[in-house]
C-alpha cells in the first residue's frame, strides 16, 4: 500500500480522521438529546471552541463525511468539528471525556500549531522516551488507523492521540509526559504554554468529572 507524502498540512484541507474508539459497545447508551445537552453545558463558556455535532451512529457519520468511520467510534475530530456518536457513549462522564479528547486534544493542538504541529510532535517522539513508548503502544493497539501514512507521520499522529487521551481527565500529570515540554526548544515552550492555558480552564467536580471553567 502506497504511503502518502511524508508531511501533513495543518489546515482545513487536511483530512485524516482522528478516532476515539471504545473497543466494545456500551451496554447502556446515552441518548442523542442528552449528549447534545451535555456538550452544550460543558462548552457554554468556552472561547474559540470547535464546532460540535452529535450523531446517532458511526454509520450515519460515515454517510455524512463520505469516509468510513469504524463502528466502535465514540468521537471524531475533522476539519474544525468535533463529532460525538451517541451509540457508543455510555453516560455523561463518558460524553465529557470524549468531548475533552476531541476538543482539548485534537482541536486545541491543531489550532495552536497548525502547519508546525508535525515538527513539534515528531520532535517529541524523538526526544521523549515516555511519549515514544506510549505512542508505539497506541500504534500497536491501532495498527490500521494511520497505516496509509509514512512511519514518521504515524509516529507524530500517535503522539497526538496519546496527548488527546491524556486530556480526557483534565491536566496532564504524568511527569514523563510533562518532561517533553520542559525543553528550551521554542516549539516545546509554545506547547507547554498551550497546555498551561488548557489546564487552567479545567477543574474536577465532586463527581470526578472534568469541567471547563469560564475563561472570563
Amino acid at each position: 500500500e502506497e504511503e502518502v507524502e511524508d508531511t501533513f498540512e495543518e489546515d482545513d484541507s487536511y483530512r485524516p480522521l482522528r478516532f476515539s474508539q471504545v473497543g466494545q459497545k456500551p451496554a447502556q447508551k446515552i441518548t442523542s438529546a442528552r449528549l447534545a445537552d451535555v456538550a452544550k453545558n460543558a462548552t457554554q463558556n468556552w472561547r474559540n471552541a470547535p464546532k460540535i455535532e452529535v450523531v446517532n451512529t458511526a454509520k450515519e457519520l460515515s454517510a455524512k463525511l463520505g469516509q468510513k468511520v469504524p463502528d466502535d467510534t465514540r468521537g471524531l475530530y475533522l476539519d474544525g468539528t468535533a463529532y460525538l456518536i451517541a451509540d457508543n457513549i455510555e453516560n455523561d462522564s463518558d460524553a465529557e471525556a470524549t468531548l475533552f479528547h476531541e476538543s482539548l486534544g485534537h482541536y486545541g493542538l491543531r489550532s495552536k500549531f497548525q502547519k508546525r504541529l508535525e515538527e513539534v510532535l515528531s520532535s517529541i517522539y524523538s526526544t521523549n522516551l515516555t511519549l515514544r513508548k506510549l505512542a508505539n503502544e497506541w500504534l500497536g493497539k491501532n495498527p490500521s488507523t494511520y497505516r496509509q501514512y509514512s512511519k514518521k507521520i504515524q509516529h507524530a499522529l500517535a503522539v497526538e492521540e496519546v496527548l488527546a487521551e491524556q486530556s480526557e481527565q483534565g491536566p496532564i500529570k504524568d511527569a514523563g509526559i510533562r518532561a517533553a515540554f520542559n525543553s528550551s526548544n521554542s516549539s516545546f515552550v509554545s506547547m507547554s504554554h498551550t497546555l498551561i492555558i488548557l489546564s487552567a480552564m479545567i477543574s474536577v467536580s465532586s463527581a470526578n468529572r472534568p469541567k471547563l471553567l469560564s475563561s472570563e
